[in-house]
């Protein structure tokens, strides 16, 4: 197994600036996966870049003000069994020497496949009801251009529903291989939302699982999400199932071990 390490710069998307942690803004995990997947689709085209596993997102990458674009480093190495791990770094220059940190790590390919969506049956009506206004306000503390949960969120015990819009009108040209991001980006938003119900803290995505990708999500169009509570261990490390539906009810997009705790 060989690692090829790829020298890559990407432009700043305006809506990653509405992406904060702590007032400062950060690179979107599902860009990270977008920005990966290209990579791979490009240098491995006979690997399926829509099946992913294994997921980790161990540290923020700071985009600083002013900066139009990002200095990564992109390593794929390609695996025994065929798939290709995939890692998004950057540099950080210290006194005497340049440390390599690592925001985003990936396998793709192989012939595993996100199945175990077990769609529980919905309660008769949900617990509580929030508006799309009340969760960027006080939940989810992102500007504008991340604002892609409309309508109601619906949310009760072990589970929230409700629907994304895949922004267009924002932010021109932001789809990828992927998709758009926005959809899994607010089923995310579901999912931090219904954890802070359950501890007393802001989750962010951590990692998953797998991801499976269906079809494409496409700008400009309503997504149905429903967001799965899996588990809640001791040290308030939450894991949810996320499916998203495009409107005639077939899955775009499955998400199974999301993993949603404390960030830093």
């Amino acid at each position: 197994m060989q690692t090829e390490r790829l020298a890559h710069e990407v432009v700043v998307r305006p809506w990653w600036r509405d992406h904060s942690f702590q007032d400062r803004a950060v690179l979107p995990a599902v860009e990270t996966l977008a920005i990966l997947a290209e990579q791979v689709q490009m240098h491995y085209p006979d690997v399926d870049y829509r099946r992913m596993r294994s997921a980790r997102f161990p540290r923020f990458l700071e985009i600083q003000p002013g900066r139009g674009t990002l200095a990564l480093e992109i390593e794929l190495e390609r695996l025994q069994n065929g798939t290709v791990q995939a890692r998004l770094c950057s540099r950080l220059r210290l006194t005497a020497m340049r440390r390599l940190l690592v925001h985003g790590e990936v396998t793709f390919g192989g012939g595993y496949c996100a199945e175990r969506w077990h769609s529980h049956r919905r309660p008769p009506r949900p617990e509580a009801l929030l508006s799309s206004e009340q969760v960027y306000e006080h939940y989810v503390p992102f500007g504008r251009r991340c604002h892609s949960l409309k309508g109601k969120l619906h949310l009760a015990n072990d589970r929230a529903w409700g629907h994304v819009w895949a922004l267009n009108d924002l932010d021109q040209g932001v789809s990828s291989c992927l998709g758009s991001p926005f959809p899994l980006d607010g089923a995310m938003h579901m999912a931090c939302v219904h954890g802070q119900r359950k501890v007393n803290y802001i989750p962010f995505p951590t990692g998953f699982a797998e991801r499976v990708i269906h079809r494409q999500t496409r700008a400009d169009r309503r997504y149905g999400v429903d967001v799965v509570e899996i588990s809640t261990n001791r040290d308030n490390l939450l894991v949810y199932d996320l499916e998203i539906r495009a409107q005639d009810g077939t899955p775009a997009e499955t998400v199974c071990g999301l993993v949603m705790q404390r960030a830093g």
